[in-house]
């Protein structure tokens, strides 16, 4: 069975140690993704990688953020309308 994150942790997701450790930035850019880019961050929890990737593919491209949990997309949520 697949392992589903528990979203009362959810904090650990954007910890400054997390960040620390994996530059969403520099991944993403290392993946190749750039303005007009389309894509989807599928387990996407609170947008670790999705808002980051928001900002690469600039307003041409499309970041979809997928996740079975309704608890981490409302937290995306509130993310995206704050940026």
């Amino acid at each position: 069975m697949p392992h589903k994150f528990n979203p009362s942790h959810k904090e650990v997701l954007d910890s400054p140690e997390r960040l620390n450790v994996l530059d969403p930035y520099g991944i993403l850019s290392w993946a190749g993704i750039c303005s007009g880019h389309t894509l989807a961050d599928i387990g996407c929890g609170t947008g670790f990688f999705t808002i980051p990737a928001s900002q690469l593919v600039r307003e041409t491209g499309l970041v979809y953020g997928i996740d079975i949990s309704k608890e981490m997309l409302a937290s995306l949520q509130v993310k995206v309308k704050r940026k």
